[in-house]
C-alpha cells in the first residue's frame, strides 16, 4: 500500500516537474527578443554600425581607417573592404586581417611617361547570398570585374565571354541559388553587343540575352538601353529599368519591367515620359518593387513602391539627390543616402537614413552635424 503510495507521488512530482518545464520555455519563448536589423554604413574611411532597435550608432573597429569602399557578407561573418594599402578581408570578429590584392600602378596602352601611370583602386560590390563570393571592380585606365572566392580568398577572372559586357554594366545581381548573375547593358560605347538583359553563370561560360529592346535615338539605332538590373529573391523574375526611344527636345522614355529568368513573359510595371526611373529593389519576399522617380529638370528624386500584382505605385520619400540603397532581411527597413551640398563634384554632406516601411517614419542614421563627406551602405546584420 504504501509503495503504491509513493510510486502515485513520485508520477505526480514528474508530472509536476515537467509541466513547469513547459511553463518555464512558454515564458522564455513568449518573451524571447524578436531578430532585428542593424545597419553597417561607411562614412569618412571608418565604418559604423547602427542598431534600429536601440537606435544606437558605433564604429566598427577594423585595422584600417582609411577605408574607401566595403561590403558585408549576408551572413555578416565577413567584410570585405578596400584602404590605401589595397583590397582586404576581415572575418568576425574583424580583428584579424587578410590583404587579397594590393594597389597596383596602371600604364595607359605602351606609354612609360609618368603622366600616363594610375594607381589602380578596388571597389567592393555585391556579395553572392551564400556568402561564398562578392564582385570586385578594378579601377585604373580601364575597369575590370573579378570574382572574389572565399574558398581561395583570391580574385578569379569572370568567363571571358562575359568580361566586355562587365566593362560597361551598371551593376549587378546574383541569383538566389548563387550560381548566376544578371547584367544590365546599354549597348552602346565600349560594348555594342552587350545591351540588354545578359545573364551569365559562375561556372563556366554560359552567357545569354534574354531579352532587349531596338532603341531609336534621333538618327542613332542600337540595341539594349537596360541601365539597372535586380534578380528577384522567388528565382523566376529579373526587374529591370528600360529606356525607350529618344527625343532631343524630351529625352528618353523609361520603363520599369519585369521579365522571366527564361526571356519570357515580359511585362512593365511603371512607365514614365517626363523622368528617369533607377535602382528597382526587390522586397525580401518578392512581391514589391522599390525604386527611384529621378527629376529630369533637377537632382529631386521620389522613392516609390510597386507591387507587382496589382501594378499599383506608392510615392514614399522625397528628396535631392537620393541614392536608394538596400532593404534589411526582414523586410522592415529601407535604407537610402542624400546627398547634400554637391560642389565642383565633390560631395560635402551625406545625410543616411533608413525608413520603417510599416508607419514610413524616417530615421537619421548619422551625426547631422559630423555627417562630412560621402556615405555609402556597407549592408546589413540580423541581430537574434
Amino acid at each position: 500500500m504504501k509503495l503504491n503510495l509513493l510510486r502515485k507521488l513520485a508520477a505526480v512530482s514528474v508530472i509536476g516537474v515537467a509541466v513547469t518545464g513547459i511553463v518555464l520555455i512558454l515564458i522564455a519563448l513568449l518573451y524571447r527578443r524578436a531578430p532585428h536589423a542593424v545597419l553597417w554604413y561607411l562614412q569618412g574611411g571608418t565604418v559604423y554600425r547602427y542598431d534600429t532597435e536601440k537606435r544606437t550608432t558605433e564604429a566598427v573597429r577594423l585595422p584600417s581607417r582609411t577605408i574607401t569602399s566595403a561590403r558585408l557578407s549576408p551572413d555578416s561573418s565577413v567584410i570585405a573592404f578596400s584602404d590605401q594599402e589595397g583590397l582586404k578581408i576581415a572575418i568576425s570578429p574583424f580583428d584579424a586581417v587578410r590583404t587579397i590584392a594590393e594597389h597596383k600602378v596602371s600604364i595607359d596602352g605602351s606609354k612609360e611617361l609618368e603622366q600616363y601611370k594610375l594607381t589602380t583602386t578596388y571597389v567592393i560590390r555585391e556579395w553572392s547570398p551564400d556568402s561564398q563570393s562578392v564582385f570586385v571592380e578594378e579601377w585604373g585606365w580601364d575597369v575590370f570585374v573579378y570574382r572574389m572566392s572565399m574558398a581561395t580568398a583570391q580574385l578569379e577572372p569572370l568567363p571571358s565571354s562575359t568580361v566586355p559586357t562587365m566593362r560597361c554594366s551598371a551593376g549587378l545581381s546574383w541569383s538566389s541559388d548563387s550560381r548566376k548573375f544578371v547584367i544590365p547593358g546599354w549597348g552602346l560605347g565600349i560594348c555594342p553587343d552587350a545591351g540588354g538583359v545578359i545573364v551569365a553563370s559562375i561556372e563556366d561560360a554560359d552567357f545569354r540575352r534574354i531579352y532587349y529592346e531596338t532603341i531609336h535615338a534621333d538618327s542613332l539605332v542600337f540595341e539594349g538601353g537596360v541601365t539597372y538590373a535586380a534578380w528577384s529573391p522567388t528565382e523566376d523574375l529579373i526587374a529591370f529599368v528600360q529606356a525607350a526611344d529618344f527625343q532631343s527636345n524630351e529625352g528618353y522614355r523609361w520603363k520599369l519591367m519585369t521579365v522571366r529568368t527564361d526571356g519570357t513573359q515580359a511585362q512593365t510595371l511603371v512607365d514614365t515620359t517626363d523622368d528617369e526611373l533607377a535602382v528597382p529593389i526587390w522586397s525580401p519576399n518578392g512581391t514589391e518593387l522599390y525604386y527611384l522617380l529621378r527629376r529630369r529638370e533637377n537632382s529631386d528624386a521620389d522613392i516609390y513602391s510597386v507591387n507587382l500584382r496589382s501594378h499599383t505605385a506608392k510615392k514614399l520619400y522625397s528628396a535631392s539627390s537620393v541614392r536608394l540603397s538596400s532593404i534589411s532581411p526582414d523586410g522592415k527597413w529601407l535604407t537610402f543616402v542624400n546627398d547634400e551640398g554637391v560642389l565642383g563634384g565633390d560631395i560635402l554632406k551625406t545625410n543616411v537614413r533608413i525608413m520603417n516601411l510599416s508607419n514610413k517614419e524616417v530615421i537619421q542614421v548619422n551625426d547631422t552635424e559630423w555627417n562630412i563627406g560621402s556615405a555609402d551602405i556597407v549592408g546589413w546584420e540580423l541581430m537574434r
